[in-house]
């Protein structure tokens, strides 16, 4: 995943560290953190400022396909119900 500019188009960060795909992005409202979703059964937290992965969730068994934010909660999910 990246972070873009939506003023210049210039990628401020590319967020590397999954193993696989990212199928979902979600801003915290705030706008300091992004959540990822991965094909590789993980999501991540990421610093907006720095592009560094803050925090990695584990307990999958299957790839993540969506990532939301609800303060002070994070929500995730994937195809087929909770594992």
């Amino acid at each position: 995943a990246k972070i873009w500019s939506a003023e210049t188009g210039k990628c401020h960060h590319m967020l590397r560290g999954h193993d696989f795909e990212v199928s979902s992005v979600a801003f915290a409202l705030d706008g300091e953190l992004v959540l990822t979703a991965s094909e590789d059964h993980t999501a991540r937290l990421w610093s907006v400022e720095s592009g560094e992965c803050v925090r990695t969730l584990h307990g999958h068994q299957g790839g993540v396909n969506s990532a939301l934010f609800s303060p002070p909660l994070l929500a995730t999910g994937l195809f087929g119900g909770c594992s």
